[in-house]
């Protein structure tokens, strides 16, 4: 998913698609903890960067598998 610098939603969306892929691999029950860690990822994306956010998922044995990133060219600051 992408989410645009200044999509004030774009947390609440994130986390929203979390859960429901999360309840589709049987993965509920870990819901709150990978939804704190997105939340915090996503948030910082967007804070921290310049261009947008991207998110990306996958299901794997252990659990799930999170990727998120800004397409900003500059290093991040402290």
């Amino acid at each position: 998913m992408k989410i645009h610098r200044r999509e004030l939603l774009g947390v609440q969306r994130t986390r929203g698609l979390l859960r429901q892929w999360l309840n589709g691999w049987d993965l509920a029950g870990r819901a709150d903890e990978e939804e704190l860690l997105v939340s915090e990822v996503v948030t910082n994306g967007l804070v921290h960067g310049t261009a947008m956010c991207t998110s990306m998922c996958a299901g794997i044995p252990s659990g799930c598998a999170w990727k998120s990133g800004t397409a900003t060219p500059t290093p991040p600051r402290p």
